[in-house]
């Protein structure tokens, strides 16, 4: 996924979207599209948590 987003919560939301479309496509047969948003959800979590690392780093 080539997307950028503006902070760790921008993010999550992308993340919780895609998940709620993802389950909507199964619910529908689109099997294809669903493995399409779950992808998308996990590379936007994956950028949420780097985000949330920038954003508050250990000390």
């Amino acid at each position: 996924m080539s997307r950028s987003f503006k902070d760790s919560e921008e993010a999550w939301i992308f993340t919780r979207n895609s998940v709620e479309l993802a389950e909507h496509a199964r619910d529908q047969g689109n099997t294809p599209s669903a493995e399409l948003w779950e992808a998308n959800a996990e590379s936007a979590w994956r950028e949420h948590l780097r985000l949330a690392a920038d954003d508050n780093p250990a000390q």
